[in-house]
C-alpha cells in the first residue's frame, strides 16, 4: 500500500525519490513499486495516509519524473508503460487524484526511465527509454520533433542539457560519456570511461563528470578532452 511504500522526512530526496521544486517549497516523490506519485510539502513527516490524492494515470511503475522550469504548474513523468505523461498540478495542490494528463507521448517500444525539460525553449522535453533512444518533444503538439535511436547501444544511464540547451551529455552502460548535438543529430564527442562501473553525472558548462566506484569523480573538458581529477 501506499502508506507502506513512501515515508518522508525533511532530509535531502535524491534524483531516485523525486524532485524539489523550491520556489513552491513542495515535493514530488515517487515509489518505482506503484503506478503513481504524489506531493507534500517538505516539512510534512511521517507515513503517507493511503487516502492522500496522488498523479496515478500510468499503467506501469514511474520511473522518473521532472517539475518544468518554465510553467510552476507542470510536470512531466516518465514510465515503465513505455510512455511520456505531461501533468498540470493546480497551484494550491491536489484534493482528488489527477488521473488524465495534459498529453500523453507515445514513441518509445520500451520502458522510459528518463525525462528532462529544456533549460531555455518553452514546451521542449526530452525522453530517453530502454529502448536505447532519446526522443525530444514538442510537449504543445505531442509530436516528436527529433528521434536520437541510432546514438547509443546500450542502457541510457543519464541524460543532461548544457545550460542553454544546445548540447546534450548522455552517459550509457557501455562506459561511453558521448556529447551530442540534437539539432545536428550528431555525436560531437565521445569519452571512453573504461576505469567505471557506472558513469551517470550532469553535464555543466563545458565540463562534464562521471561517478567512480571509487569514490572519486573525474571532469573532462567537453571541447579539448582533458582529464581533470577532483578531490
Amino acid at each position: 500500500m501506499l502508506q507502506n511504500a513512501i515515508k518522508l522526512n525533511t532530509r535531502s530526496l535524491s534524483r531516485a525519490l523525486g524532485r524539489v521544486f523550491l520556489c513552491y517549497l513542495r515535493c514530488a516523490l515517487y515509489c518505482q513499486c506503484i503506478t503513481a506519485f504524489l506531493f507534500a510539502f517538505p516539512l510534512q513527516t511521517g507515513r503517507i495516509d493511503k487516502s492522500y490524492p496522488t498523479v496515478c494515470g500510468h499503467t506501469g511503475p514511474v520511473l522518473d519524473i521532472d517539475w518544468c522550469p518554465h510553467n510552476d504548474q507542470v510536470i512531466a513523468s516518465g514510465s515503465e508503460d513505455c510512455t511520456v505523461m505531461v501533468w498540470q498540478i493546480p497551484e494550491n495542490g491536489l484534493t482528488l487524484s489527477l488521473t488524465e494528463p495534459v498529453v500523453v507521448l507515445e514513441g518509445h517500444s520500451k520502458r522510459v526511465g528518463i525525462v528532462a525539460w529544456h533549460p531555455t525553449a518553452r514546451n521542449v522535453l526530452l525522453s530517453a527509454g530502454c529502448d536505447n533512444a532519446i526522443i525530444i518533444w514538442n510537449v504543445g503538439t505531442g509530436e516528436a520533433l527529433i528521434n536520437l535511436d541510432d546514438m547509443h547501444v546500450d542502457v541510457i544511464y543519464n541524460v543532461s542539457w548544457n545550460r542553454n540547451g544546445s548540447l546534450i551529455c548522455t552517459a550509457s552502460k557501455d562506459k561511453k560519456v558521448r556529447i551530442i548535438d540534437p539539432r545536428k543529430q550528431e555525436i560531437i564527442a565521445v569519452s571512453l570511461c573504461s576505469h567505471f562501473t557506472s558513469a551517470e553525472r550532469a553535464y555543466r558548462g563545458r565540463t562534464f563528470f562521471s561517478q567512480r566506484s571509487s569514490r572519486e569523480a573525474r571532469g573532462w573538458d567537453a571541447k579539448g578532452r582533458e582529464c581533470v581529477m577532483i578531490p
